[in-house]
């Protein structure tokens, strides 16, 4: 929101900034509770000075940070009116309210750990427009004025009490008409309170400063030319020290905020029994200054829209400052870079992840424990040949002497099959083999007893057996030229086998490879033998790369938000589009080096086939990535909280992975999952167009693919 100013401004507008009937209330549990709001801020009328200091006392929970915010335009406020004189808020007669003229130390230190003092200072500094040369002078005095250590001093290595020296100079540097302080002192030894006091004080006498600030330390603020007592979201009395004093009668400050609390609840209980009697709701009058002359030359705000929405924030229409995108985009560089675990973090998660898949997904199971127990009499002992030609590298095959041992070793959960072979089984096979009669139903068979409970397995075994059945047709059919199948078949009386095979071998070879009726081509797209690992892959890259980018995003802003440094960079003039714009260049780095492990990993390590363009599997896993930083942003600006917001990313995580067609098709989702929710995730369309790219050579011009980066 911006302000109009009007700059026909008599020049003995006596207030900077005055607020009038400003209410804020905050919800009790909640948004559709009914319970009753609680009152921060009750009907509140404030009036600061121009040029002098304003302390605003009061006990903890009062309100005093609310009302700082609601003035600042960091919280919106139910009802009221705020003014802003333009002479204490204007630069070179321009008709906008100028935040390089505000400094605001927030009641946290609200600073970047991982810079230096010197580097806060530029950071702050050029977030004001300052020349270097000004950034490097006001340095200076700010660190002899406050004895600040060392300017190469980490801020992480402050104590609390130069931490929040160094917020105090931050404040300070811009050499702000209006400075607005929240317990700057607190925390500091008495001499060094006495000392910020004095330069306070001469801040605001000798250099036309206007300052609000909020103490704990009662008696410190004799300093102040007003006073304003706060106690339950109400200014309960307002005027300067020594006038306050004589009336209550008192030496020190501490007494008279008791007296003027003893006035209150005095006042209160007699209300509270005119109140009993009459039914009236009567409010204290207490010594507010006088509002009524408001055709003073005051600026009026208008009434702020959104939480958090800086009420003095610049027109839209202005142009991006690139001095502060370049703060921004130095002082995020320098956090990447000074937090080398959480650096080390961003790159080992692609190859940790990446890795395991590739090496857990998809690879054929080895040395599956099976039984097997035959019963077959037959000289050819056909069953006992299967058995044998089942691949010994993928089934550990164990010999059981009877059915009930195997039986009992497969419900132990020691092997995963059993194979019991009956006792005429051979000789079945072997009069199917020489008659071409195919009955519907054989008596002697292949007995498999299985445990299902893990699909792969059990498709592992049952594919192993098919390929053996196929090796032991190929074997008979090699021995139709000689005369070995004529010595391996047990005769029968009834039958001449021998003449059967003599007469016609041409045709029992024929018809025996008429058995198998179908025949697989080579595949238009993909192997003879599908991959599962290719299968999964694009998706696995896909997720990695974006949930990386979700979780760095969306802990960083929500930080930041939790912590203040939000707020006092946007008090500091920087709009939100410069502070995304400079995330956005810095992670952008960090998921190219994150894009081509990944992609590293994929084909060269583990070598996955690639039929299609890489630069187009990189722009890919690049659209991804600024899909999670969206994401990311959205999850820090609608939940408040580090630990919520990597909750929901969990909790996010695990639906999207299974309904975007990752691990397993979209062909086999439920119509209205896979039409009106699957395919509105970010990973469903980027997936499909990965594997288009990987296995099937499209490019852009194909719709499953372009579709993938929109």
């Amino acid at each position: 929101m911006s302000l109009n100013v009007d700059h026909d401004v008599d020049n003995s507008t006596k207030y900077a900034i005055k607020a009038k009937n400003l209410t804020k209330t905050f919800k009790n549990g909640f948004i559709l509770s009914k319970k009753p709001k609680t009152i921060v801020l009750d009907d509140i009328n404030i009036n600061i000075e121009k040029n002098k200091i304003y302390a605003l006392l009061g006990p903890s929970g009062c309100g005093k940070t609310t009302l700082l915010k609601c003035l600042l335009g960091l919280l919106n406020y139910d009802q009221g009116e705020v003014f802003i004189n333009p002479e204490s808020a204007t630069k070179n007669n321009n008709k906008k309210l100028n935040l390089y003229n505000l400094g605001y130390m927030p009641q946290e230190t609200c600073l970047f750990s991982e810079l230096k003092i010197s580097e806060i200072f530029f950071y702050f500094g050029k977030l004001y427009s300052m020349k270097n040369k000004e950034i490097i002078q006001r340095t200076e005095f700010l660190i002899d004025l406050l004895k600040l250590p060392s300017k190469n001093q980490l801020v992480s290595n402050l104590s609390g009490g130069q931490a929040r020296r160094t917020s105090l100079a931050v404040s300070m540097l811009n050499k702000p008409k209006i400075l607005i302080l929240d317990e700057p002192t607190v925390g500091l030894d008495p001499m060094l309170r006495k000392k910020i006091w004095d330069f306070l004080i001469k801040l605001s006498h000798v250099e036309n400063t206007t300052i609000l600030i909020t103490t704990h330390y009662i008696e410190e603020a004799r300093g102040a030319d007003c006073l304003g007592f706060m106690r339950n979201g109400q200014i309960i009395e307002e005027n300067s020290p020594t006038f306050l004093m004589n009336k209550y009668r008192k030496q020190i400050l501490e007494e008279v905020f008791y007296s003027i609390c003893e006035n209150q609840d005095t006042f209160l209980e007699d209300e509270n029994d005119n109140r009993s009697i009459t039914g009236s709701n009567l409010r204290p009058e207490y010594s507010y200054p006088n509002f009524d002359d408001t055709n003073k030359p005051f600026v009026q705000s208008h009434h702020i829209q959104d939480e958090y929405k800086i009420s003095y924030k610049k027109k839209s229409s202005e142009k991006i400052s690139f001095d502060r995108v370049a703060a921004n985009f130095y002082k995020d560089s320098i956090k990447c870079l000074r937090n080398k675990k959480l650096l080390f973090i961003q790159f080992l998660v692609p190859i940790i992840q990446i890795t395991f898949f590739c090496l857990c997904i998809g690879r054929p199971v080895k040395d599956v424990p099976i039984g097997y127990v035959n019963y077959d009499t037959g000289a050819l002992n056909i069953g006992e040949q299967i058995i044998n030609l089942m691949d010994n590298d993928t089934l550990n095959k164990i010999h059981f002497d009877n059915f009930n041992d195997g039986y009992q070793a497969l419900k132990k959960g020691k092997i995963w099959s059993l194979f019991v072979v009956d006792q005429n089984f051979s000789l079945d096979i072997s009069r199917i083999y020489l008659t071409k009669e195919y009955p519907k139903s054989i008596n002697n068979i292949i007995h498999i007893y299985t445990d299902n409970t893990n699909q792969q397995i059990s498709l592992a075994i049952r594919d192993t057996l098919l390929r053996a059945v196929k090796k032991l047709a190929d074997v008979f059919l090699k021995k139709e030229g000689s005369n070995e199948v004529e010595e391996d078949f047990e005769l029968n009386g009834e039958l001449d086998y021998s003449k059967i095979i003599n007469e016609d071998r041409q045709e029992i070879k024929d018809d025996f490879d008429n058995f198998y009726f179908f025949k697989f081509e080579t595949p238009i797209y993909g192997q003879n033998e599908a991959v599962f690992t290719n299968f999964m892959a694009p998706g696995v890259a896909l997720s990695v790369i974006f949930f990386v980018s979700v979780a760095s995003t969306a802990s960083n802003f929500e930080f930041e938000k939790r912590v203040g440094l939000t707020e006092r960079i946007y008090i500091s003039g920087v709009r939100t589009v410069e502070l995304l714009l400079s995330q956005l260049v810095v992670y952008s780095i960090l998921m190219a080096v994150q894009v081509f492990i990944i992609l590293g990993l994929l084909f060269v390590f583990f070598m996955l086939p690639l039929k299609g363009s890489f630069i187009l599997l990189i722009g890919l896993l690049l659209s991804q990535g600024f899909c999670g930083l969206s994401y990311g942003l959205s999850l820090a600006s609608v939940f408040h909280g580090e630990e919520t917001v990597i909750q929901v990313t969990l909790a996010s995580f695990y639906p999207m992975l299974l309904m975007s067609g990752i691990i397993w098709p979209l062909e086999a989702q439920p119509y209205w999952l896979c039409t009106y929710v699957s395919k509105l995730l970010p990973l469903t369309y980027a997936t499909e167009s990965f594997r288009a790219i990987l296995e099937k050579d499209w490019g852009l011009s194909n719709e499953k693919v372009y579709r993938g980066y929109l």
